[in-house]
Parts: C-alpha cells; sequence; structure tokens
C-alpha cells in the first residue's frame, strides 16, 4: 500500500469516528432535560458537587460540601426560594458568607 493510500485510510478512519462521537453526544444531549431558566446551576469539580444561580444580577457559586448530587439539588432549591423571597420583598436573602481564612487572607495583603 503506498503512503497516500494509508493517510486516505488513516484520515476516513478518524473523520468516521469523529462522526460517532458527534452522534453520540447529541444522543445524550437530548436525553438530559434542560433546567428551566432562572433555576440555577448543578455541576461537579472533582467529586463535590456545586451549584450556580443568580441573585440581584450576579451569579453565585456555592459548594455542597456534598458528592451526593440529590444533597446539591436540595441545597440549591432551598436558595432559590430564598432568593424568591427576597425579591418578594418578604425576607432578606444573606448568601454565602466568607470564612474565617477568607477574611484572614484579606487583611494580610
Amino acid at each position: 500500500m503506498s503512503e497516500t493510500s494509508e493517510r486516505t485510510v488513516d484520515i476516513e478512519a478518524w473523520a468516521e469516528s469523529q462522526v460517532e462521537a458527534a452522534a453520540k453526544d447529541l444522543e445524550t444531549a437530548e436525553k438530559k432535560p434542560r433546567r428551566d431558566r432562572g433555576t440555577g446551576q448543578i455541576f461537579q469539580r472533582g467529586k463535590t458537587w456545586w451549584i450556580a444561580y443568580y441573585h440581584r444580577g450576579e451569579k453565585i457559586r456555592e459548594s455542597s460540601g456534598s458528592e451526593e448530587r440529590k444533597d446539591a439539588e436540595k441545597l440549591l432549591k432551598r436558595l432559590l426560594k430564598e432568593v424568591g423571597a427576597d425579591r418578594l420583598g418578604a425576607r432578606l436573602f444573606v448568601g454565602p458568607q466568607p470564612s474565617g481564612s477568607m477574611w484572614a487572607n484579606c487583611w494580610t495583603r
């Protein structure tokens, strides 16, 4: 087999694998239900699940502190209720507070 025909075979195999991967990604995307707008976001960093939501135009990200997705979902649901109550004026939303080490880092700079 000549060198150019080997390259053609390699390129065709690569292209076929790319098409298969794209089709698989599309199937996965179609199976996952999208969250409605304004319902926050749940994502994983390492083994820990994190949540993200908006409050007064600012994106807030915070760790659920758990390796279980259900715990992150419960936390996000609770915080979205608190944010909603703040929007209605029923109760002030405080949000995540910096830890003592964060404050110490601010003062030592």
